[in-house]
């Protein structure tokens, strides 16, 4: 899993411009990268849970384990 960004480092601010009320926040490109990270990662998980899990299934059909 890689590093989340520092807890400062998670949204960019833009400062109004003149004439306007308020700045703009998004979210920061590391934060971003980080989150894209974390979601594959964790697909990637649960797709070695799903073959465990046949794996699973196919022994104890054949009687060589019970879950």
């Amino acid at each position: 899993m890689p590093t989340a960004p520092r807890a400062d480092a998670w949204v960019e601010w833009e400062p109004p411009l003149p004439g306007e009320a308020q700045g703009k926040a998004r979210l920061s490109k590391a934060a971003v990268e980080w989150v894209n990270a974390a979601v594959g990662i964790a697909g990637r998980l649960r797709g070695f849970r799903e073959v465990e899990h046949d794996c699973l299934d196919a022994l104890e059909e054949r009687g060589l384990i019970t879950q």
